[in-house]
């Protein structure tokens, strides 16, 4: 029985020290300090090799560093809540949204359409709209933890919204996205 437990406690070690590589990783070569939001396609070394931004992984971003914030003592830094942000905002030009802000303002694809973009450009222009649901289910977890550690009641109107118009029908699609 003692075994089992050192080797759970190993386990338990190496899984933490592998996630906070990871999100050292995240923090330091992911954030777009000049359109805001999350470079997604980075090589081993950081290096960007697409620019393109897919809605469902920034979605997925923001979800984690806020999830890591709220869940996890060690995360519950000032840093890591403006990383789900995008970092540091006063880094951003004035006109730029970061990270969080991105998603609400670049992922929702202009009415009559009630989807999320599936992948945007670099500076939040829908360049493909799919039938799927993954966008708008990341941006709606995104939306949600980003309510629950801010308390901005924004953020839960447009997680709110989202979740509703999913299996609603769609005049572009011509029906419900299942």
């Amino acid at each position: 029985m003692e075994k089992e437990r050192e080797t759970l406690q190993a386990w338990k070690e190496r899984v933490g020290q592998e996630l906070d590589r990871v999100v050292a990783f995240w923090l330091e070569h992911s954030h777009d300090q000049e359109h805001g939001g999350f470079f997604t396609c980075l090589g081993r070394d950081g290096q960007v090799y697409d620019d393109l931004k897919y809605v469902w992984l920034q979605g997925r971003q923001v979800w984690m560093y806020c999830h890591l914030y709220r869940r996890l003592e060690r995360f519950r830094r000032p840093e890591l809540l403006d990383a789900a942000r995008a970092g540091d905002p006063s880094l951003l030009p004035a006109s730029q949204p970061p990270g969080g802000e991105f998603l609400l303002h670049s992922a929702r694809v202009a009415p009559p359409a009630k989807k999320c973009a599936f992948v945007l450009t670099r500076d939040g222009r829908p360049v493909k709209v799919q039938r799927t649901i993954f966008s708008e289910c990341f941006y709606t977890m995104a939306m949600n933890e980003l309510w629950r550690v801010t308390g901005e009641a924004r953020y839960q109107v447009r997680r709110r919204t989202a979740a509703l118009r999913v299996s609603m029908p769609s005049p572009v699609l011509g029906s419900a996205v299942p």
